[in-house]
């Protein structure tokens, strides 16, 4: 009986001992699962955040480009309304150089016309005294003081 009882004994000794292995592999296996489990939890956290992180840079950038595009439109719309600027101060600047280039030729005419009358009047002034003088000398001579007279302020009103 002793060996029975002995037998027993190993028996229930291997028995709690494989007890003790499997609680042991058990609750290592339930550690590392937890482990495991935290892991793939964060993972997961980190990919849901990856995840939404990306949706908001896509976001970003759709965003940027739509500014982009405007600010495109905008300065076409610049470039277009300063063109139509220039052209409109060139048409103007060429209107007021045309308007300057009459009045410059007009203020020329009139200046070569008086300096023309001027000349003229001093010519005829120069002219006209010796003219006169001339006229009374041959009149003084053939005709007598009275016609002389009115012969005189005939030429100097066909002068004037």
């Amino acid at each position: 009986m002793s060996a029975i009882i002995a037998g027993v004994i190993n028996v229930v000794i291997m028995i709690v001992a494989v007890y003790f292995i499997l609680k042991f592999l058990f609750l290592r296996e339930n550690k590392i699962g937890d482990v495991l489990r935290g892991r793939i939890s964060d993972i997961e956290n980190s990919i849901t955040r990856s995840e939404k992180a990306i949706k908001e840079s896509e976001q970003i950038l759709a965003d940027a480009e739509k500014q982009v595009e405007e600010s495109m439109l905008e300065v076409q719309k610049i470039n277009k309304f300063t063109d139509q600027k220039q052209q409109l101060l060139e048409a103007k600047a060429n209107e007021s150089l045309d308007k300057l280039r009459q009045q410059l030729k007009k203020d020329i005419e009139d200046e070569v016309q008086r300096r023309i009358n001027s000349a003229v009047k001093e010519v005829l002034a120069r002219y006209s005294d010796e003219l006169i003088a001339g006229v009374e000398e041959k009149i003084a001579k053939k005709l007598s003081p009275e016609v002389q007279q009115e012969l005189i302020e005939k030429e100097i009103e066909k002068i004037r």
